[in-house]
């Protein structure tokens, strides 16, 4: 089984896409949408320059962070329609 950095934050995850390029897998569960990386040398690097305010391109964090939102409506609204 592979170890992996989950969060249920969506501007930590952007960020570690940004910088990675690793997309997140998302997993809906309890009303809750978190994000999961693979957890390897490179996402502890990327969560450390996030930590320590390291500065990135702000329009592709915007976008970024709409389109991820985006993707936790839609599996909100679609598991919330489940009966």
């Amino acid at each position: 089984m592979t170890r992996a950095y989950s969060t249920l934050c969506v501007y930590t995850s952007d960020w570690i896409y940004l910088t990675t390029n690793i997309y997140p897998d998302l997993k809906y569960f309890n009303g809750k949408v978190s994000f999961h990386f693979p957890l390897t040398e490179t996402i502890i690097n990327s969560i450390s320059d996030f930590n320590t305010g390291k500065k990135i391109e702000a329009n592709k964090f915007t976008i970024t962070i709409k389109s991820l939102k985006s993707q936790i409506f839609q599996m909100k609204e679609c598991k919330g329609n489940e009966w």
